[in-house]
């Protein structure tokens, strides 16, 4: 009886994580943005598309995933309204975790899609590392990673803006000393 009762909370445990991540956006076959108003059109796609990459596991449905990925960054690379720029220096988890990449410029660009582009650094990056922990978190190799472990802590205690401070100037110490 307790088996079955254990097999039952593990069935429902897996249906409401899978219904709580829902589905991505439908990503139309083919677009074309050729002025600003065609990328303002699609605005508020890319931005729930970048909602869902930010919060699905890397492991489900890889095929989507990719596809939304490359919409997603299709449409920053052209739009005139948006400027991303990501400083690779800055990010600790980039040698071990070169995959995690993406995950982080989807959530730097979520930050600037929701909060316009007077978005400061400190506020952009904040925004990459919640992603990067919020797909880290759901990752049992990831969780265990040293690289990972104190933004993962900084998260847990609700702290990933004072950890991206801490990191932001670390990183900007450190260029100073070796220029």
């Amino acid at each position: 009886m307790k088996k079955h009762l254990a097999n039952i909370v593990l069935c429902i445990g897996l249906w409401t994580e899978l219904f709580a991540q829902g589905r991505c956006p439908d990503i139309p076959e083919q677009y074309d943005w050729n002025s600003k108003e065609a990328y303002q059109k699609d605005a508020e796609l890319v931005k729930k598309t970048l909602r869902w990459l930010t919060m699905a596991p890397m492991h489900v449905d890889l095929a989507v995933r990719s596809e939304a990925n490359l919409f997603v960054l299709r449409w920053l690379s052209g739009t005139p309204d948006y400027r991303i720029e990501i400083n690779t220096t800055l990010l600790p988890f980039l040698e071990d975790h070169p995959d995690l990449l993406d995950s982080f410029m989807h959530g730097v660009a979520l930050t600037y899609l929701t909060n316009g582009q007077e978005v400061s650094q400190l506020d952009a990056y904040t925004g990459g590392f919640q992603s990067i922990a919020q797909i880290a978190l759901q990752s049992k190799s990831m969780s265990k990673s040293r690289t990972l472990k104190p933004l993962l802590r900084a998260a847990k205690h609700q702290d990933v803006k004072q950890y991206t401070q801490k990191v932001l100037q670390k990183k900007t110490l450190e260029n100073a000393k070796s220029s």
